[in-house]
């Protein structure tokens, strides 16, 4: 393990990455003399305090110094008030930890002695761990410096026996069993244990693995009471275990709950001490082991006490075979910016007290961390301190926070009854449980994200209908402009005159509450007046668009069973000849001598208004019944949002078959706007009326399109997107127009009558769905029905007002999607098959569907993930990614691009690879790519997955052998064979692919600068993983300058793929 750390230190440069504070607590008037004395004694007798390790002929080597002159500054800080003593403590030993390490020149540490009021004295050591270990200073560091201090104070002869092994002669017996092969049955037991394991253990984070990781982390604690450890050792002695074994048991519980994944592993730290003789090595005799344990929903929190317990016992039992060995040999392929075999670790010390003297090894941190999170736990006075290191690139201090109380509040669970099912086990604190109440609950309109909560609207509209909304607004302003079709303008008195002529022709015709009346229109004013007439009749519209395939509406008219059709002229051959049908052009001076009143229908909000039918997962469509008490709640929810000059003019481009229409429509017709009739949004240009526009709603496909094309009128003062994931590249571009004062980001499924929440987008931030409307309820449940907490992942339910009735004719699915409320509120909830998570601020998060989740090889997969990061190449404007099966039945990713701009292929494929490659693990690469000029789209503007081309894709070959080109390439390749032991390599050939490890990176950068006659950071190599990248850097006139400085974040990805690796011990050791 020396040897890694050392290689991560040369690495880190002016870092203090793995340096370790201890804290001794030492008696009260303490002799400082004697004291000082007894850690000179105490450095003379370990030779780890006073190695340093150079480089030579491309090996580390120890250097044992004969002596060390020992400098102990003494700080008094009684002149501080007692209050502020122990802060201004802290600030020195974060000072004191922060400074970094020369493991070449020395020293390997430092000491400060503090003193308090009322005599209190600590010492602060900050050591670099490749030089101590936990049991060190506990173990050998305590015992031996009280000793010595009695000695030397009481001026008694010593009575320490002379010192046994040092470090160097176990870094040499570890290389001999590697050597000799006496480790073999412990690589055949990690080979079976580790088969299959998955690349990463995909933690919910704040911020996706970045293309540059850093090594920038932090730390939080939190306290567990002693009386919720007592009932965990309790118990943990009921199942022959022990009190770490029940706190690692729970640390599994809480990963599993937060990923829902049944393979869970962590790394943890395991002394090889053994022996007797072991034991009195002062030095890093530890090694890391990788836990896996596998957890189902059924088994009790008690059975996975017993299974941890049995998992950790068969850990230690072949913990002697070194960690770098295994990853040597097993070679994970890895992903830049992960360790090999695990990223989340745990661990546990208890502290240790004698008397007045006591030693701990927390309470500063270095700001940095190479791992994602780890817990590490620590005995107190009092109970256990987790501290919990996290990097500060995934994690917002916010989510570890909430991490540690979703532990202690499982761990309360768990001890309370072990007996408890491990998807039943509490992970809410009480705060949490409040802030989500309140966030599910509606949202007052008029908010910036639409978020203020209240209490359910209940006013007269509550028993209103649509048609009775729109003639209270004709009432208002009935000869305001309604609709604008073409050249035609509309007044509201005109408009509802028209509407009111065909309901009373369909009332005559028999039709009434519960009819279904098709309409087969174009989009001219006959479309606006036949909703309206068809829902003053009391009836529902089903619409039935006429660019549809003709087994579409075939279909359609046979499930719905519509009562009678309206059409046009032009339209009737798209309609079956026996299709009841009333041609409103043919109709129109009939229709003209109808009474121009509002007819007279008993039509109850409870009765259908609309019908909707959206794509089934069976290939046949589903109507959704929509009744008029949902459409009314979504018109009154969203009337405040908007301003009246926002809806004075509001562009209506949407096909009726798809909810948006109800939101282009009604909401400004109820309100006293005016509807601007288009083919679609793309054809804005085309109105002669477009600089009345004020308001736009579209897909976030559409309208990059628009932005693309015709550009956006100057009138446009909203935008409003939904319908699609929406990315903030898009948002900033329609700010950019200077003209749009907001853009919205609405969500909802037509189940739940359009839009159920939403969020103005504010510039600089990434968008989200919001907080619930007004009449709506949302929760986040995992896969048990469990609300889940802020920043996890889960299913969205939705309540209240705007859940439809359900599906025509479709009772079974009907059951199955809407269910009733698990939480006893009476009510029905719509379970969406959308993922999302709460943020920190309580808005909806979303991040794809539930069943874009595949498995491929074992792993699950997220496709919406993989298509999130491609989408957010600047190369690429929109992507699709699909599981796919070959013809031996193998899954395999297939990725679909549509790039910004035209782009040559080959450049386009390889900065995507790499671009994932930076971001995502392994498994998740697509093996295949498709370029296209656009995805296929629906209807309404979405991506049209089941329209993807599938022909036959095979996997993508890499180049093979690509022979060097100049002597730079040929130096740097002859350099790599012999360092692999290979007759050929290709310069395109990756060096960590191949196999490369620290100890061979080392070799190569060694064997490079002697040929080249010059120094350059090892970092480079990291930079530049090629032959052909790194002779390129190596060759021009910026090396060693600004390039390598940017160069040097980038190169974070790939070196921190080697962290955690442990190379053979391979570290000579000399004394002069």
């Amino acid at each position: 393990m020396q040897e890694q750390l050392w290689f991560l230190a040369k690495l880190n440069p002016g870092l203090p990455i793995d340096n370790w504070p201890i804290f001794i607590d030492t008696p009260s008037s303490l002799d400082v003399d004697a004291f000082k004395r007894s850690l000179q004694a105490f450095v003379q007798r370990h030779e780890a305090l006073r190695t340093t390790i150079v480089l030579q002929q491309g090996q580390p080597v120890q250097f044992v110094h004969p002596l060390i002159a020992l400098d102990m500054p003494v700080v008094n800080l009684e002149r501080f008030p007692a209050a502020e003593q122990e802060h201004e403590m802290s600030r020195l030993a974060e000072a004191e930890l922060r400074r970094p390490f020369d493991l070449e020149r020395g020293p390997v540490f430092r000491c400060l002695l503090v003193k308090h009021s009322g005599g209190r004295t600590k010492l602060i050591l900050i050591v670099h761990h490749a030089l101590v270990d936990g049991f060190s200073a506990y173990n050998i560091l305590l015992p031996e410096l009280i000793t010595l201090y009695n000695a030397y104070s009481s001026g008694e002869a010593r009575s320490l026996p002379s010192p046994g092994p040092q470090l160097r002669h176990y870094a040499l017996w570890q290389r001999h069993r590697v050597q000799d092969n006496a480790l073999d049955e412990h690589m055949r037991y990690w080979k079976r244990k580790l088969e299959n394991l998955p690349a990463a253990l995909h933690l919910p984070t704040d911020r996706p693995y970045p293309l540059i990781p850093s090594v920038r982390g932090a730390e939080r604690s939190r306290m567990l009471p002693g009386d919720l450890i007592d009932a965990a050792r309790k118990l943990a002695r009921g199942e022959n275990a022990t009190l770490f074994t029940a706190l690692l048991a729970a640390f599994f519980s809480l990963l599993y709950r937060y990923t829902g994944l049944d393979d869970i592993f962590v790394g943890t730290a395991v002394a090889d001490r053994g022996s007797h003789n072991k034991r009195a090595i002062f030095g890093p005799l530890i090694n890391m082991v990788v836990l896996r344990a596998n957890l189902d929903e059924r088994q009790t929190f008690r059975q996975t006490v017993q299974h941890v317990r049995d998992v950790l016992r068969e850990a230690r039992d072949h913990s002697e075979l070194p960690f770098e060995v295994l990853v040597d040999e097993l070679r994970p392929r890895r992903s830049p910016g992960q360790n090999p075999l695990f990223q989340v670790a745990f661990g546990y010390q208890a502290s240790v007290y004698e008397s007045e003297w006591s030693v701990t090894y927390r309470g500063a941190t270095t700001g940095t961390t190479s791992i994602d999170l780890l817990f590490d736990l620590q005995t107190v006075p009092g109970g256990v301190r987790i501290h919990a290191q996290y990097r500060t690139d995934l994690f917002e201090a916010s989510t570890i926070d909430r991490m540690l109380g979703h532990y202690e509040t499982l761990l309360c669970g768990a001890v309370h009854d072990a007996d408890v099912r491990l998807s039943a086990l509490p992970l809410l604190t009480d705060s949490e449980r409040r802030f989500l109440d309140l966030w599910g609950e509606p949202s007052s309109p008029g908010s910036d994200v639409i978020s203020q909560p209240i209490r359910l609207l209940r006013t007269s509209y509550e028993q209103a209908t649509l048609s009775k909304l729109f003639e209270l607004q004709v009432e208002r302003s009935p000869q305001a402009i309604a609709l604008i079709s073409g050249d035609d303008a509309i007044s509201y008195e005109e408009l509802n005159i028209r509407a009111n002529q065909l309901a009373h022709r369909l009332r005559a015709m028999g039709i009434g509450p519960e009819a279904r009346i098709g309409m087969c229109l174009t989009r001219t004013t006959y479309m606006v007046v036949a909703m309206l007439g068809v829902l003053k009749a009391g009836a529902a519209y089903v619409p039935i668009d006429p660019v549809l395939p003709r087994a579409r509406i075939t279909f359609l008219l046979e499930d719905a069973a519509p009562a009678i059709v309206l059409t046009q002229r032009n339209l009737r051959a798209l309609l079956p000849p026996s299709a009841p049908m009333l041609v409103l052009d043919d109709e129109s001076s009939t229709l003209i001598a109808e009474p121009e009143h509002n007819p007279n229908v008993d039509v109850r909000p409870e009765n259908a208004a609309y019908i909707l039918y959206t794509s089934g997962s069976t290939g046949k469509p589903k109507g959704v019944v929509i009744e008029h008490r949902n459409s009314v709640s979504f018109q009154q929810a969203l009337v405040g949002s908007f301003s009246p000059e926002e809806l004075a003019s509001v562009l209506g481009s949407t096909s009726i078959s798809f909810d948006v229409s109800i939101f282009e429509l009604f909401l400004p017709l109820c309100s006293g706007g005016t509807v601007v009739l288009a083919r679609n949004v793309l054809a804005l240009a085309e109105i002669t009326t477009q600089e009345r526009v004020s308001l736009v709603s579209a897909v976030p496909s559409a309208m990059a399109a628009l932005l693309d094309t015709s550009g956006v009128p100057e009138s446009v003062q909203t935008v409003v997107l939904a319908g699609e994931p929406l990315h903030r590249g898009l948002v900033e571009r329609i700010l950019e127009v200077g003209h749009v004062r907001r853009v919205y980001n609405m969500y909802g499924p037509t189940e739940c009558t359009t839009y159920s929440s939403g969020a103005v987008v504010l510039e600089g931030r990434a968008p989200t769905i919001g907080r619930p409307l007004a009449n709506t309820r949302m929760c986040v449940l995992d896969r048990w029905g469990n609300r889940v907490p802020v920043g996890i992942p889960g299913e969205l339910y939705i309540g209240g007002y705007g859940v439809a009735r359900g599906y025509l004719k479709r009772p079974d699915l009907t059951a199955e999607r809407f269910l009733p409320d698990p939480f006893g509120s009476g009510e029905r909830l719509y379970r969406t098959g959308d993922l999302v998570r709460y943020t920190a601020e309580g808005e909806l998060e979303y991040i794809g569907r539930v069943d874009y989740q595949v498995k491929v090889r074992g792993f699950r997969i997220e496709l919406g993930e993989i298509e999130a990061t491609l989408a957010g190449h600047p190369m690429v404007r929109e992507a699709a990614v699909l599981k796919v099966d070959d013809e031996r039945g193998d899954a395999r990713l297939v990725a679909y691009v549509a790039p910004e701009s035209h782009a040559d292929r080959a450049s386009l494929l390889e900065a995507l690879r790499s671009h994932l490659k930076g971001q995502l693990p392994a498994y998740m690469m697509p093996s295949s790519f498709t370029v296209m000029d656009e995805l296929p789209k629906t209807a309404s503007g979405k991506l049209d997955r089941r329209s993807l081309p599938l022909e036959k894709h095979e996997p993508e070959i890499q180049s093979a052998y690509v022979e060097p080109r100049d002597e730079m390439e040929l130096l740097i390749a002859d350099i790599w064979k012999r360092v692999f032991g290979v007759d050929e390599v290709s310069v395109a050939d990756n060096f960590f692919e191949l196999g490369g490890n620290s100890l061979r990176l080392v070799r190569v950068h060694d064997a490079i600068q002697k040929s080249l006659g010059r120094s350059f950071p090892m970092l480079q190599l990291f930079t530049f993983p090629t032959i052909r990248s790194l002779a390129q850097a190596l060759s021009s006139e910026s090396v060693g300058g600004t390039s390598i400085t940017r160069a040097q974040e980038r190169a974070r990805k790939q070196k921190l793929a080697l962290e955690g690796q442990r190379q053979r011990v391979n570290i000579k050791a000399k004394k002069p």
